[in-house]
């Protein structure tokens, strides 16, 4: 990749000049070698600047480094490949689960030839359910998308895993606002099938990652199970437990997926046949690797 000389490095060489010609003085005035060392010491700790779009990356080995590498590098790499030689060295990045939630009312149709699109939204906006039905203020637990359809300025995600959470109790909960249960206390009925909404749900619905007019990855939902979760069974005279979307374990993409500040992606959720859920469904997608600031 051809590198272009930033400002950022013009400013570190003259500095580094500068440095050089103070300690020269210095040692010309004491008639010591030392503030030739210091300058070297100076040197060799003192990296060049970044240029945009660039992270350090620690190369291991017999004698480690940190080298300047474009985070667009990583993009369509083997995920096998970045696992094992990249991800755990690149600096001043974090963990991240970039994460979205969309709700099926109960009693609600999800039409055949629907299209629903997760991350488009911010919290304190309004979206509409699934099945298009009722307005649903989206929170900071709903999502925690900073600009609608885009990584926010000054920041990239490198992604890993697409996961896609969803756990549907066998008993509903007895009241509800904005898609949310406000109570542990369950209805008096039990004539509903949380295993048959999963399954059905799967059935239904392909789910597409898209960056601009590019489509990533796609599957439906147990195609991209989620790491994370509640476990429990069924049993009793009233039966009590739940179906999750995975077992703990995350599925990794094959490929890595970079999205760069501004870059408009969307995971898309497309309806193949019609379904009604008599229970309420909350589904969360998540876009799990690193969260690294950039360069502007």
């Amino acid at each position: 990749m051809a590198r272009k000389i930033s400002r950022g490095q013009v400013i570190h060489f003259i500095v580094a000049v500068a440095i050089l010609g103070l300690c020269a003085i210095a040692a010309h005035a004491t008639g010591s070698v030392a503030p030739f060392a210091i300058a070297g010491l100076v040197a060799m700790t003192n990296k060049d600047a970044l240029a945009p779009g660039e992270v350090w990356v620690d190369r291991a080995g017999p004698q480690p480094f940190y080298e300047a590498t474009a985070i667009q590098n990583f993009d369509g790499m083997t995920t096998r490949d970045y696992l094992k030689y990249f991800k755990d060295g690149v600096k001043f990045a974090k963990d991240h689960d970039r994460a979205d939630s969309r709700v099926l009312v109960a009693g609600g149709t999800i039409a055949a030839g629907a299209e629903n699109e997760f991350f488009q939204k911010v919290s304190g906006e309004n979206e509409k359910s699934l099945d298009g039905g009722t307005d649903i203020l989206k929170t900071d637990y709903h999502t925690n998308m900073q600009e609608g359809g885009k990584i926010e300025k000054g920041a990239s995600l490198i992604i890993d895993s697409l996961q896609i959470e969803c756990t549907i109790t066998h008993r509903e909960y007895n009241a509800f606002a904005n898609g949310q249960p406000t109570t542990a206390v369950v209805t008096a009925t039990d004539t509903s099938s949380a295993t048959n909404h999963m399954i059905g749900l799967d059935r239904t619905i392909m789910f597409e990652l898209w960056r601009g007019n590019k489509m990533l990855a796609d599957g439906t939902l147990s195609d991209f199970p989620s790491e994370g979760g509640f476990y429990a069974s069924f049993g009793g005279a009233t039966p009590e437990g739940f179906i999750q979307n995975g077992f703990g374990v995350a599925k990794h993409l094959r490929e890595v997926v970079v999205l760069d500040a501004g870059y408009l992606f969307k995971l898309k959720a497309r309806q193949i046949g019609a379904f009604t859920g008599v229970l309420n469904v909350e589904i969360r997608a998540k876009l799990c690797g690193l969260l690294v600031e950039t360069v502007g």
